[in-house]
């Protein structure tokens, strides 16, 4: 008997401490401004349409790219397209520069798209920007490929596949970014736009 209140003190003593101290993931919970249990839309249903379509989409992107990427590696499209067996490493590797980031604009774009429609940003008017982006990101990638493999950009590595998808990928991901060396790159071929009179 003596031991069965000592462990029912316990036991009350061990609910209490658990009370007292605060859960320390609900802290970091990401409310959005709402109340516990207010689970329901804000957003009308045609909206909620459209952000489902444009999801659909962005998740059919992400798929290309990995898929894409894939297909590169294991030598289909050099194959289908019958590319110049002198010419399949140039060609795969400037494709994989395209694909990758392809995927990390895919990935910003994803990350984007959740957070303005969980903070309640989302709007129509940034539709195409979001259709376009991951595709621009792409072209980005692409070009800072070529750069690299003509030389115009220092590369400290030896040129790989894995090399390839991280150059691509952080191009694709920063593209504003990458936007911005090119044009160091531009000035440095060209030179300054702005003349002293």
């Amino acid at each position: 008997m003596t031991e069965n209140k000592t462990n029912t003190k316990e036991e009350a003593a061990e609910v209490t401490k658990s009370a007292s101290v605060p859960d320390a993931i609900e802290t970091k919970v990401n409310t959005d401004g709402r109340k516990p249990y207010e689970w329901q839309s804000k957003y009308p249903k045609e909206a909620r349409n459209e952000m489902l379509w444009e999801a659909i989409y962005i998740g059919a992107v992400l798929v290309v790219s990995f898929l894409g990427l894939f297909l590169n590696w294991s030598g289909v499209f050099s194959c289908f397209l019958k590319v110049d067996p002198t010419r399949v490493i140039a060609f795969e590797g400037i494709l994989l520069y395209f694909l990758s980031g392809l995927m990390g604009g895919t990935i910003f774009g994803i990350k984007y798209f959740y957070r303005v429609v969980a903070r309640g940003y989302w709007t129509q008017d940034r539709k195409y920007w979001r259709v376009f982006s991951p595709w621009i990101s792409a072209c980005v990638a692409l070009v800072v490929g070529c750069m690299i493999v003509s030389g115009y950009i220092n590369a400290t590595q030896t040129p790989s596949t894995a090399t390839g998808v991280c150059v691509g990928f952080i191009s694709g991901y920063f593209a504003d970014e990458a936007v911005g060396k090119m044009s160091e790159v531009a000035t440095a071929l060209f030179g300054s736009s702005s003349k002293v009179k």
